[in-house]
């Protein structure tokens, strides 16, 4: 890694170095705990009572969109750019007007999903119900956190945000829900995860609130509080879209699954989606340090380092990825039997998922290159074609093919994302996103 960046400035290069390693650490032994209460839950629920705690939380994934307004994306850019400018006082108003504004929002949220859901059936699944409940319950706590973890990006300390996230929450959830289980004569529910999971995200949030407030610069807490919200109001529905677009691209094909087919196929896709994320996880890792980087060196104009180091990044995911794609390829009977036999027949649907992954890996950080150069709305329209191929080939090949319907569908809809995005990039910001790209 150091030899490949050895073209950069010290300073930068040892910052880059240093937090790519910390997360991709970071990533691999979250990838591992993820990896383990997968296979935990999924073995000790059963299929049927794993797609409902699945069902549940991709609703939860969704719903946290509309409720963060696209708060977290702003956050990390405008962070980047006032610490670079040394605008303490913007930045302490942003974080504080971004709270109170994501708390509000995200309350309101929870309580109009829990009381349409109890009206619509409150009788017939008490399960879905239940766990549905706790998923809204966890609502407001996660949004929170993610304002938190944003602000932690933008002032380059990835890994200290990431933590309480990534480690800390499957370890007490795996604790929680084994204490329950061995008190309980052996019984597990989907509900009694989701409470698991509530309480750990409650801690974590303590956790990352008292990082984020050891680790301000001391000039944020001595400047007094500025505001620019018209100016943060008429950035935020791009960021909004953007997210929305994101999560109900990569949920849709669980939730139309569950709707179309019923909870149980949205258990066997699963284990699916996990490994694809676990291929996936060096381009997070990636995005997570290039994020606030590539938003300084653009305010500052350096355009050839950026070019250096988007190239080099996207060759190092595209090296480390296809070893990691070939396993889940060839190996995916094994990889699924983990799970339970009757996860075994999803095979086609990973290894075509893992196909589609690469091909968005090779892409580079097309998105993350967008957002943080100003761009966001090249980025937008990327994202609302790869929402409306995705879902409208979900509707037609999941009834006819079921579970490889729904992961063809993702894999030709983030082709076709990623050639339009690599394209914006070049026209909009000069520079080669791909792993083949030119220094």
């Amino acid at each position: 890694m150091t030899k490949l960046l050895s073209f950069l400035p010290k300073k930068l290069k040892n910052r880059f170095v240093e937090s790519f390693a910390g997360v991709m650490g970071l990533k691999v032994g979250a990838s591992g705990l993820g990896f383990v209460l997968n296979v935990l839950l999924a073995r000790f629920l059963g299929a049927t009572s794993f797609g409902v705690y699945t069902y549940a939380l991709a609703w939860h994934d969704l719903l946290i969109i509309p409720a963060l307004l696209g708060l977290d994306t702003l956050i990390v850019r405008e962070v980047a750019v006032y610490k670079t400018k040394a605008e303490w006082g913007l930045l302490r108003g942003l974080l504080r007007w971004s709270n109170f504004i994501v708390l509000t929002s995200s309350i309101l949220i929870a309580l109009i999903a829990i009381a349409f859901v109890w009206h619509l059936d409150s009788r017939n699944q008490p399960e879905i119900i239940i766990t549905f409940s706790l998923a809204m319950t966890l609502l407001p706590i996660s949004a929170l956190r993610n304002i938190r973890l944003a602000a932690m990006k933008g002032l380059k300390l990835v890994f200290l945000g990431l933590f309480p996230e990534m480690i800390v929450v499957p370890i007490l959830v795996i604790s929680l829900s084994a204490a329950w289980y061995l008190k309980s004569d052996r019984s597990l529910t989907a509900g009694v995860v989701l409470g698991s999971r509530l309480i750990a995200t409650i801690i974590t949030l303590g956790i990352g609130i008292y990082l984020l407030q050891k680790n301000l610069p001391q000039e944020v807490e001595q400047a007094e509080y500025r505001y620019q919200t018209k100016a943060w109001l008429s950035k935020l529905l791009p960021f909004m879209l953007l997210g929305g677009m994101y999560v109900v691209t990569s949920r849709s094909d669980t939730l139309m699954l569950g709707t179309i087919i019923g909870a149980e196929a949205s258990g066997l896709y699963n284990p699916v989606i996990r490994g694809v994320q676990l291929l996936a996880f060096v381009l997070t890792a990636v995005n997570n340090v290039l994020s606030p980087n590539i938003a300084g060196l653009y305010t500052e104009n350096k355009i050839p380092q950026m070019q250096q180091v988007v190239t080099q990044s996207s060759r190092i995911m595209l090296l480390v990825s296809v070893p990691m794609a070939a396993f889940f390829i060839f190996g995916g009977n094994w990889y699924l039997s983990l799970f339970g036999r009757e996860f075994i027949q999803a095979r086609p649907a990973l290894t075509i998922l893992c196909l589609g992954q690469l091909f968005s890996i090779a892409s580079g950080s097309v998105g993350i290159l967008l957002t943080m150069t100003g761009n966001e709305k090249s980025n937008l329209i990327g994202s609302t074609i790869n929402v409306a191929l995705n879902i409208i080939l979900n509707w037609f090949w999941i009834p006819l093919w079921g579970l490889t319907g729904a992961a063809a569908a993702t894999a030709v809809s983030t082709v076709a994302v990623n050639i339009f995005k690599v394209i914006s990039v070049r026209q909009k910001v000069g520079i080669d996103s791909t792993a083949l790209g030119r220094f």
